[in-house]
């Protein structure tokens, strides 16, 4: 079942909402905004995000934020360059939200954090052949992710 614009949205604040304590959740107006349109952004972008991610040009990375996948080959420089302004853009809405959300946590939760637990939900949704990074930079698909993780854990026990 493909994911809908709306719930990707909602899970974003959802997420932001787990990230913050009651009381801190009066934030200015300025940020309010700020965050408001980071989101419709994003929310307007995710159909073409999520063709670029089912096609594997665009993949997420350990640092919660997407890139190109180094290894695909895509000839075609005006398809290229739309790629790259989706990764500019997506990227400069998702580090907005970290820094207010972030802010809005207090001092005990850093831009890191916030991107960490955003890295985290974006993997869960991942497609099986989605492309990931591990916390190395490798890149590889989120099944074959998934698979090294059950390896680690029973490495572990």
């Amino acid at each position: 079942m493909k994911p809908r614009p709306l719930t990707i949205v909602l899970s974003l604040a959802l997420l932001a909402t787990l990230l913050l304590p009651a009381t801190l959740l009066a934030n200015d107006d300025e940020q309010r905004q700020r965050e408001r349109e980071a989101l419709e952004r994003m929310q307007q972008r995710y159909p073409n995000l999520l063709e670029a991610k089912n096609n594997q040009h665009i993949g997420e990375t350990w640092q919660g934020v997407v890139e190109l996948v180094p290894d695909r080959d895509i000839e075609d420089e005006e398809q290229r360059t739309r790629l790259r302004d989706m990764v500019r853009s997506e990227n400069s809405d998702r580090r907005t939200l970290f820094g207010i959300w972030a802010r809005r946590a207090g001092e005990e939760v850093t831009v890191d954090i916030v991107a960490a637990r955003f890295r985290k939900l974006q993997y869960e949704r991942s497609r099986p052949k989605h492309k990931v990074t591990d916390q190395q930079g490798s890149w590889m698909t989120y099944e074959q992710f998934q698979q090294r993780q059950r390896e680690k854990e029973e490495e572990e026990s």
